[in-house]
């Protein structure tokens, strides 16, 4: 996996396409390996998934406001000598895609989310397990309870809260600060870039109502309501996401280097 300024990443690019990359960004605690297959290698697309500051294999820190990972994500970039991307990311890392179109359009071409809106819920009980070293198993309790479907594989369970179990309780207890902290609910209509949003119905953290709420704040966005899925929807099913991203990229026609 290439490095750049510290920043470790994963691209493909199967066709050498014209058009501009594609950033994924991952949520909270986690890294770019919470990106499938589906959607790491679409045809026709050059992805970057990116590890951000102090996970996966970047170095650094973590943060603990959005507007920190933008300004890394931004040095990222540069230094890949890339201007304009098609911002996509899942829970924090979509956050961070927002911030970046509403305070950076020039870097956006466009937004793509996943299980993420104009501000989260996180839960208070498990923000208070964080503070506590010693109450880290019951953090991870409600973590579990909150990011699945009612009936997930438990493989892919037991995968991804192994990670979060091997992660820095402070690197956790940064991001869920910088989703709770995050809140555009007042800026949001205000973006003209085209957009794309997918939601599960069983998400207890971004609800399908957040989905309700985009839509209305911004009628042209192209969303994406993945029955049966949580909150980690683009693991539970990746074909269906994969699928209505590279749909919806394909629409854009954006035929730009993005350099």
């Amino acid at each position: 996996m290439p490095a750049a300024a510290g920043f470790y990443y994963a691209e493909t690019d199967l066709t050498r396409t014209p058009r501009v990359p594609v950033l994924l960004l991952h949520g909270a605690g986690s890294d770019h390996l919470c990106w499938p297959a589906e959607i790491r290698r679409m045809a026709d697309e050059r992805t970057l998934a990116l590890d951000l500051p102090g996970h996966g294999r970047s170095t650094g820190s973590g943060e603990q406001t959005v507007q920190a990972y933008t300004a890394h994500v931004m040095r990222f970039l540069d230094t890949l000598g890339v201007y304009r991307a098609v911002w996509a990311g899942h829970s924090l890392g979509g956050a961070i895609a927002l911030w970046a179109a509403l305070h950076h359009p020039e870097r956006v071409a466009a937004v793509g989310l996943v299980a993420s809106s104009a501000a989260f819920k996180i839960p208070v009980k498990l923000l208070d397990y964080l503070g506590d070293k010693s109450a880290f198993p019951e953090a991870l309790e409600i973590l579990q309870a909150h990011l699945f479907s009612r009936n997930p594989e438990k493989t892919l369970v037991e995968k991804v809260m192994r990670a979060f179990e091997k992660a820095p309780l402070s690197r956790l207890q940064g991001d869920l600060k910088a989703a709770a902290d995050f809140d555009v609910r007042g800026e949001i209509s205000t973006l003209s870039l085209p957009i794309w949003a997918a939601f599960g119905t069983e998400d207890k953290l971004t609800p399908p109502a957040a989905g309700s709420y985009l839509v209305r704040q911004i009628p042209q966005a192209s969303v994406l309501l993945a029955r049966g899925a949580g909150h980690m929807l683009m693991l539970e099913q990746p074909k269906i996401v994969g699928d209505s991203l590279a749909a919806f990229l394909k629409l854009l026609s954006l035929n730009l280097t993005g350099s």
